[in-house]
């Protein structure tokens, strides 16, 4: 009988070669080798009887690396998935001098690479038009310190520069997202500000605002009728359209705002805040909790906005997951860290397989999407991709900027960095026809 101690010493060499005959080898019982689909290192399960006849730990191998087994009972064990591109993967036993096939898994991860026009540039937003996720940030133009908008349609691979909108800031940070689903404030070119609905085309100018504050602003949103939240360099505000300031934090250069589905949330990507990141009530514009972070490079909510899901550290250390109730702050999960010291620098909510949080990552050497279960922050999955962000290893370079798309429609995801063109990696999700 194969035991738990024989297969947790295993280790053996990697094994090449195609199945050939040998005598000596008797014939393999059947082996069952599931899911027929799964993430790139996610679990994959093996069961045969010929486990429970083993005195030796056998020898398999899949995409050439040989496998960790862990036992589940005498006739079961489980493995990981190596890490890789999406296709199929053959796992194989070894026998003395043949190799048998056991069964097949099709991996699910990165399926290819994109390069659109135009080249976006600064801290890059996902909208979700018509069932299409869009890809908005800005273009570098003469005038930098207001940059004119660009817009790519991630399924099409259709871009476009829209010329009459520029953001409230200069090129590298984000543009500003309000309440109403779709919309931003950006600058007309006589310098007015105005809120547009960006799901449409051209876009449609729904009002006119004007500038809070004194001196140079980062990003200016609505938080509900009459109330706006707009940042500086070193502060975050909360102010009605007249009358007295309701919120001010301190906030170490805030880069990009996300408010929640249901419209009752406002929080940032921010790189250092003491005493918890600011999670802004839209209706008050009080702070209605901070999250236990010191730093945020990553956030999200679930489609109905009741949980809020942000990834942060302390400068560039490695990130940890951060799971709360939208509404009061309350943890729903302890901090999960992120494998293999990965820097995190966006992520989004993919309502496949009962819901997955994507998270877009980067090290010197890797550019991967991360796949958790929603509810218990499992992972599910590391698919990486050929190529790295190795230019600064400290802020992972022009990754820091990137932005996490799902379309779920279609069962693939997206990661889109800023570049000239603008980079686009397509991954597979589980389910994918």
């Amino acid at each position: 009988m194969i035991t738990r101690a024989i297969l947790r010493a295993l280790v053996v060499a990697s094994v090449v070669g195609a199945a050939c005959s040998d005598s000596t080898e008797p014939s393999l019982p059947a082996f069952s080798v599931t899911p027929a689909s799964q993430w790139s290192g996610g679990v994959v399960t093996i069961r045969s009887s010929y486990f429970t006849t083993r005195s030796q730990a056998p020898v398999i191998v899949a995409d050439g690396d040989t496998l960790a087994l862990t036992p589940v009972d005498d006739s079961t064990v489980t493995t990981t998935l190596p890490r890789g591109f999406s296709g199929p993967v053959i796992f194989s036993i070894a026998r003395g001098t043949r190799t048998d096939n056991l069964g097949t898994v099709q991996r699910v991860g990165y399926r290819e690479t994109r390069l659109l026009m135009p080249s976006l540039m600064g801290e890059l937003m996902v909208l979700d038009s018509s069932d299409h996720p869009v890809v908005l940030g800005n273009i570098t133009t003469a005038r930098p310190q207001y940059a004119v908008v660009g817009r790519i349609d991630l399924v099409t691979g259709a871009g476009q520069s829209l010329d009459a909108l520029h953001g409230t800031s200069t090129v590298q940070y984000g543009l500003s997202p309000s309440v109403a689903p779709g919309t931003i404030v950006a600058r007309d070119t006589g310098d007015t500000l105005r809120i547009y609905n960006m799901l449409v085309s051209p876009p449609q100018s729904i009002s006119k605002t004007k500038l809070f504050g004194t001196g140079y602003v980062r990003h200016l949103a609505q938080l509900s009728t009459g109330l706006w939240l707009y940042t500086q360099s070193h502060w975050t505000y909360t102010q009605p359209d007249s009358g007295p300031l309701r919120a001010q934090v301190q906030t170490e250069s805030p880069w990009s705002l996300f408010v929640s589905p249901r419209g009752d949330r406002t929080t940032m990507t921010v790189n250092v805040v003491t005493g918890g990141i600011p999670v802004f009530d839209n209706a008050t514009g009080d702070t209605a909790f901070s999250l236990p972070l010191q730093g945020t490079e990553a956030i999200t909510f679930s489609p109905d906005g009741a949980v809020l899901y942000a990834v942060g550290g302390y400068y560039y250390q490695p990130d940890t997951i951060v799971m709360v109730d939208a509404a009061t702050g309350a943890s729903l999960h302890p901090k999960v860290t992120l494998p293999d010291g990965f820097i995190a620098f966006s992520a989004t909510y993919s309502t496949l397989g009962g819901g997955s949080l994507l998270i877009g990552v980067a090290d010197t050497s890797t550019l991967a999407l991360l796949v958790y279960d929603a509810t218990t922050l499992a992972l599910r999955g590391v698919l990486p991709t050929p190529n790295d962000c190795s230019a600064n290893p400290m802020a992972t370079s022009t990754c820091w900027y990137g932005t996490v798309a799902a379309d779920d429609t279609r069962h693939l995801a997206y990661l889109v960095i800023p570049g000239d063109p603008t980079p686009v990696w397509s991954f597979d999700l589980v389910g994918t026809p």
